[in-house]
C-alpha cells in the first residue's frame, strides 16, 4: 500500500478525514470489504482543495470553506482479472468538520474485515481472490444486502440536511416503506408551497414534489388542452436541473432529469418525479442539494407558467419563448 498525500493529515479541518486516515494507513493488513467483495488497499491519496466562499445571508458574511477529499485505491482478482475500485470521500469543512470517520466507512460502505474473513480467504500477490458464479440470483442477492444496509444511512444523512436547512420535514412510513415529507416554501415569500415526498425502496428511492394551486377561479380542466400538452412536452424536452459541482462553484453538470407532468380535477396539481438509484446517491453528493433545494426552485421557477397556460390566460407558444429567454 502506498500513500499520496497532498498535505499532512494534520492539516485537516474536517475530524473524520482526519481519523479515517489514520485508520486505514495504520492497518496492519491492509484490507476493507466493500460491495460484498474484499479488496486489498493499493493506494490512499489526501487532497486538500483551495478556499472557496459561500454567503451566509444571515450574517450578511463570506464564509471560507474547503473541500478535503480522501481518495481510497482498491483491487481485487476475480479469476484471473483484476478487479479495481476507487472510493472518494469528500467533505466539506463547513458543514462535515464534526463527523466522525465510523459515519463516512458507513455511508461508503467500507468495512474492515474480521481476522477469521482473512485467514479463509484466498490471495495471490496480495490480491484477493473470488471465484463466483455469475448468475443473476448471486448479483440479486449481493445488491439486496448492499442497498439495505444503506437505506437507513441516506436517511440519516438527509433528515441531518434538512434540519441544517431550516427545512420541515416528517419523517414516518408508508406501510413498511419509510418515508420523509418535506415542505418547501416559495422564494419569493408568497403562498406558494411545494410538498416533497422520498420513499426508500429497498433499492432505490422514489422523489416527488408536487405544487397545488388551489386558486378558487382555476378551471376544473384546461380549456386549450392541446396547448398544456405542447407546453409540458417542451418543458420534459428542454428544462434541466443544472448543478454546481460539489466544491467547484464554476463547474455545472445535470445529474438528474425529472419527469413533470400534470394531474387536474379538484386542483391542478404540477409534479416533479426522480428515481434516485442508491449506487448513484453514494457516489454523487449533490443529491442532497437536488433534492433540497434545485429541483424545488427548477419546479417553482415553472410552475406559473403551466398554471397561465392551464387556465388559458396565455399561449403555450408565450409560456415557451420565456422560458427560453432565461439561458439567453
Amino acid at each position: 500500500m502506498t500513500n499520496n498525500t497532498d498535505k499532512k493529515s494534520g492539516g485537516l479541518i474536517c475530524k473524520g478525514i482526519r481519523d479515517l486516515y489514520s485508520k486505514l494507513t495504520s492497518l496492519e493488513k491492509p484490507y476493507l470489504k466493500t460491495k460484498g467483495y474484499l479488496f486489498y488497499i493499493d493506494d490512499i491519496g489526501l487532497s486538500i482543495g483551495e478556499t472557496e466562499y459561500s454567503f451566509d445571508g444571515m450574517f450578511n458574511i463570506d464564509i471560507p470553506y474547503h473541500i478535503e477529499t480522501l481518495t481510497v485505491k482498491l483491487k481485487r482478482l476475480e479469476y484471473n482479472t483484476v478487479i479495481s475500485e476507487e472510493c472518494r470521500i469528500k467533505s466539506n469543512t463547513m458543514n462535515d468538520y464534526d463527523h466522525d470517520a465510523d459515519l463516512y466507512m458507513q455511508f461508503y460502505d467500507l468495512n474492515i474485515p474480521e481476522e477469521q474473513e482473512l485467514e479463509s480467504a484466498k490471495f495471490k500477490d496480495r490480491l484477493p481472490v473470488t471465484y463466483i458464479k455469475k448468475d443473476p440470483v448471486h448479483v440479486k442477492q449481493i445488491k439486496k444486502g448492499l442497498f439495505r444496509n444503506n437505506q437507513q444511512i441516506f436517511i440519516s444523512y438527509l433528515k441531518e440536511y434538512l434540519e441544517k436547512n431550516g427545512i420541515r420535514y416528517k419523517h414516518d412510513k408508508d406501510g413498511n416503506t419509510p418515508r420523509i415529507t418535506m415542505v418547501f416554501d416559495a422564494p419569493e415569500k408568497t403562498d406558494k408551497i411545494l410538498t416533497g415526498t422520498i420513499l426508500f425502496y429497498e433499492n432505490h428511492a422514489d422523489y416527488r414534489l408536487v405544487y397545488t394551486d388551489t386558486r378558487k377561479f382555476m378551471p376544473k380542466e384546461p380549456p386549450h388542452p392541446d396547448r398544456l400538452q405542447r407546453l409540458m412536452n417542451y418543458i420534459n424536452e428542454n428544462v434541466f436541473v443544472e448543478q454546481e459541482e460539489f466544491g467547484h462553484k464554476d463547474r455545472k453538470h445535470v445529474y438528474y432529469t425529472p419527469r413533470i407532468y400534470v394531474n387536474y380535477g379538484d386542483n391542478l396539481t404540477i409534479t416533479a418525479k426522480t428515481m434516485i438509484d442508491y449506487n448513484i446517491w453514494r457516489r454523487i453528493p449533490e443529491t442532497y442539494d437536488y433534492i433540497v433545494k434545485d429541483c424545488p426552485a427548477m419546479l417553482f421557477s415553472i410552475t406559473y407558467l403551466i398554471a397561465a397556460v392551464y387556465a388559458g390566460v396565455i399561449s403555450a407558444k408565450l409560456a415557451i419563448e420565456e422560458i427560453d429567454s432565461w439561458n439567453k
